[in-house]
């Protein structure tokens, strides 16, 4: 009797899930480009419109950096929520199945907690390797984010709502629901994880973090095309952004 190792095929998604998502080819390129040019445009745009409050305040020049990047993230994010829903959900009538957001189970936390791990471990690894090579030039972009912010209440609750909920529910709707289902349709899906991995790793603007992000984005993305589910991807990526905040925390000043 012999027995035979799973093959890689066990773990990804059979072929019939792509016709399910075909709802996403009612979308193009110049959605997605849409999309990133109003979220980042419109912060910019508008966060300078509140300046003049932020030096009216009788507080530390700390105190006013650490509100006005608070409030930076909060734009940001609710532009990019407002600008996902109209461009896909309201003009291209897109629903949540087609994305595969359906109701949460328990077997999606299963399916996370797994990964999360070996995904961990890699970015961390990959952080470390750079760091050792270029030294003191490498500025963790994140850390600045969070040291800004400082470790008050306040912040605390900004932090933790922004990278545990928003961050992980907004970033994984658009780059492995959105944008992964519908270059899936495009060409194969290892292509399309590459592809949506590499555009996650960029879009956020630091240069460095580049390697890693793309690691965490190919597991987020593996992970959705294993389930075919998007909720083990946003659990990931709850969990991924979390300890990579508790890291920075918990860092001796």
């Amino acid at each position: 009797m012999s027995s035979k190792g799973p093959d890689l095929q066990d773990f990804m998604p059979s072929s019939s899930f792509v016709p399910q998502r075909s709802a996403l080819n009612r979308t193009n390129l110049s959605d997605f480009l849409l999309l990133l040019i109003i979220s980042i445009g419109g912060t910019r745009l508008l966060l300078p419109v509140f300046d003049g409050f932020f030096l009216s305040l009788p507080w530390s020049d700390d105190a006013v950096n650490a509100a006005r990047l608070a409030l930076g993230l909060m734009l940001h994010s609710l532009i990019a929520l407002i600008t996902t829903w109209f461009i896909f959900f309201y003009r291209r009538q897109i629903k949540l199945k087609d994305i595969e957001l359906g109701p949460w189970s328990n077997q999606w936390l299963r399916t996370a907690l797994p990964m999360a791990a070996p995904i961990i471990l890699t970015t961390l690894l990959i952080n470390y390797t750079i760091s050792l090579l270029l030294g003191d030039s490498f500025n963790n972009p994140q850390s600045t984010v969070v040291e800004t912010l400082g470790h008050t209440p306040s912040s605390l609750v900004v932090l933790i709502t922004g990278t545990l909920i928003i961050a992980p529910v907004l970033e994984e709707i658009i780059f492995r629901g959105l944008l992964l289902g519908w270059l899936e349709l495009k060409m194969s899906r290892l292509k399309a994880l590459m592809v949506s991995s590499l555009a996650f790793a960029l879009v956020h603007g630091a240069p460095l973090l580049v390697p890693a992000l793309f690691v965490a984005g190919m597991g987020f993305g593996f992970a959705r095309q294993k389930a075919k589910s998007l909720w083990p991807a946003i659990v990931l990526h709850a969990i991924f952004n979390g300890l990579s905040v508790l890291l920075i925390l918990s860092a001796p000043a």
